[in-house]
């Protein structure tokens, strides 16, 4: 046996525990999300759009394709798939949920899977990031703080702490009120900070075990949220932390996935114990949080706008400023605001959701595989950055801004508003000296 044919059978052995593991952990994910959809979603919140049902026919398709998708995961650790692993719990599996479950019309499963394998493909691309200097880590990590206290002190400068509240059920009593006090501009200063800044000055002070830039970091996250009233924003740091950990580990694989298991697997108790124990038939408020909120709401959105923008006019990019003004609009409100309107009955309800969404509304399939091969790309340049500057570190600080283009936001708004163009940035200045990168940028290009 030749050499190559030798390290490519290696290869393959090394993989193969890590493909079964994905498929069993796969299966079990949609197991479970199946019965929470059932017991849960269809009993509590069919109000809100989740509707269907699940029968064995429904659910040996979705484990048969929950089962493929987990076979496509990649085994090498990378940048690349440590984010796609991300978003196949998050994402692409609650997905299929809906497509298997809820009375979502084909046209949506068309389009989710169509989005899903570019982003597969294209995150495969190979090029050299771009550093423009080498710069100290822990210079890069003072940056962060300074520049995350600058806004934190604006913000209060304009009337942040006139609406100040800590407590998570409360924030959309005070959310509207703040938005309305405040400068405009201050929305795109509050997510670059909770988004970029914190994030790299929270990883950096971990990995220099600087324990005051680490507290500096939390600290500012609290103040953050008790300010702008955003969930995400106090819920960063702890998540950062947690995948950047995760990342870290030799058998990141199985920690991402019995991560997401382990967090449905709280919903079923959570279930149990309020059916058979409290004996009520009260709805679970950690399903509300982590199964309906976070993990089945973006793909249900995701079918709305599918459904509704397939039969209406799309937006071409009119009410976005990369639109250029070319196309009229030709409604009176951003997407968002139409659905909550049209499908929701709210004309105050943002429905905000992300590439598929977003993409069809704006140019139907055509806008959802330009997004979708955007988002490929950025991936592989992402993983770029992450041969010369570690994989772990690169992929904790940008998980969240790929999350929130794949499932929240619009991924023009994305470049600026949420700080996609600051994260590059802080890239391109090759954070110099982190401990788990030995080998230099001619090396890592080789």
């Amino acid at each position: 046996m030749s050499d190559h044919a030798r390290y490519v059978h290696e290869a393959h052995a090394e993989a193969l525990p890590v493909k079964l593991f994905n498929v069993l952990a796969s299966v079990s994910y949609i197991l479970a999300l199946a019965y929470i959809y059932d017991v849960e979603m269809l009993y509590h919140w069919r109000y809100l759009g989740f509707d269907g049902s699940v029968n064995i026919n429904k659910l040996g398709f979705a484990l048969t394709a929950g089962a493929g998708m987990g076979l496509l995961l990649p085994a090498r650790k990378d940048t690349r798939a440590l984010l796609l692993y991300v978003m196949h719990y998050a994402f692409f599996i609650p997905s299929l949920i809906i497509t298997a479950f809820s009375d979502a019309q084909a046209s949506y499963a068309v389009t989710w899977v169509l989005s899903y394998a570019l982003i597969i493909l294209v995150s495969k691309a190979s090029f050299p990031p771009l550093i423009f200097k080498y710069t100290q880590a822990q210079n890069i990590a003072l940056f962060c703080i300074f520049m995350t206290t600058v806004a934190i002190v604006s913000i209060a400068w304009f009337g942040g702490l006139r609406n100040f509240n800590l407590n998570l059920e409360s924030v959309y009593d005070f959310r509207e009120a703040t938005a309305l006090d405040m400068p405009a501009v201050f929305s795109y200063v509050y997510s670059s900070v909770a988004n970029v800044f914190i994030p790299v000055a929270l990883v950096l002070g971990v990995i220099y075990r600087d324990r005051t830039v680490v507290v500096m970091t939390v600290i500012a996250a609290i103040v953050l949220f008790g300010m702008s009233h955003h969930k995400s924003v106090f819920f960063t740091p702890f998540i950062v932390l947690g995948l950047y950990f995760v990342f870290r580990s030799r058998n990141w694989w199985a920690l991402i996935g019995a991560g997401f298991l382990g967090a449905v697997a709280l919903c079923l108790f959570d279930i149990l114990w309020i059916q058979y124990l409290e004996q009520s038939t009260n709805s679970s408020i950690i399903n509300s949080y982590i199964a309906r909120r976070t993990l089945l709401t973006p793909p249900l959105l995701d079918r709305n706008f599918v459904e509704f923008f397939e039969y209406s006019d799309k937006y071409y990019w009119s009410s976005s400023r990369f639109g250029l003004g070319l196309v009229p609009q030709v409604y009176d409100v951003s997407a968002p605001f139409l659905i909550g309107r049209e499908v929701f009955g709210d004309p105050l309800l943002a429905a905000n959701t992300g590439i598929v969404g977003s993409g069809y509304s704006n140019a139907g399939r055509v806008g959802v595989a330009i997004y979708s091969v955007v988002t490929g790309l950025l991936i592989a340049l992402l993983n770029s950055y992450g041969r010369v500057l570690g994989h772990s570190f690169t992929a904790a600080i940008s998980v969240l801004i790929i999350a929130i283009i794949v499932t929240t936001t619009d991924l023009t708004t994305a470049v600026f508003t949420h700080g996609l163009v600051i994260l590059i940035a802080v890239l391109a200045f090759g954070p110099r000296g982190i401990p788990s990168v030995t080998r230099p940028l001619a090396l890592a290009r080789a």
